[in-house]
């Protein structure tokens, strides 16, 4: 992806969001329909709200480049339909520790 603009290079991580979301949502929503708990790692974080560095939150300037919004989008609307079903998402790209429940 270098040599590409900064814009080109937004649409082209949105359009690689949109095509792993796109992937996911039949398998997540058959997992969550069959299992009670159901485990997605993923290298991208679905929630911005993981993303730190050196202890504090990284600002929003940050954002596209280290969390997949589509994604935690998805991970919340099979959450909302199946409210029994407990979900764990892992995952990379942070270069930290976080957790959020």
């Amino acid at each position: 992806m270098s040599g590409l603009s900064r814009q080109h290079l937004i649409e082209k991580l949105n359009k690689l969001g949109d095509k792993s979301a796109h992937r996911l949502k039949p398998k997540l929503f058959a997992a969550a329909e069959n299992n009670n708990k159901v485990i997605i790692a993923t290298h991208v974080p679905p929630f911005s709200e993981t993303l730190w560095r050196k202890n504090r939150p990284k600002k929003n300037d940050w954002l596209p480049w280290y969390s997949c919004k589509v994604m935690g989008n998805l991970l919340l609307d099979c959450a909302e339909a199946f409210p029994n079903v407990d979900f764990l998402a892992v995952c990379g790209h942070t270069h930290g520790a976080s957790v959020n429940c």
